[in-house]
């Protein structure tokens, strides 16, 4: 799967959150077929590009667990 088709399914699953709540990126791991790295590519490409709203910039956490790729807890991420 190229990198656009990865960053088109992390933002449409985006909006589809975002009709009931802000996404976060622990239910972004959970729910896309992809591994965290490649969806920590494609918050950040996103992000770069001001198609997503975060209130930090996406980066991988020092904290242990299988899905904390975000920092602080939960970032609340909108689509632009």
């Amino acid at each position: 799967m190229t990198e656009t088709n990865l960053e088109e399914m992390v933002l449409n699953k985006i909006r589809e959150i975002n009709i009931d709540k802000p996404a976060d990126q622990g239910e972004l791991l959970h729910d896309l077929p992809m591994d965290k790295e490649a969806l920590l590519a494609a918050l950040s490409s996103l992000y770069d590009n001001h198609r997503i709203s975060m209130p930090k910039p996406p980066r991988t956490s020092k904290r242990v667990g299988m899905s904390n790729i975000y920092v602080g807890g939960f970032l609340r991420i909108t689509a632009n």
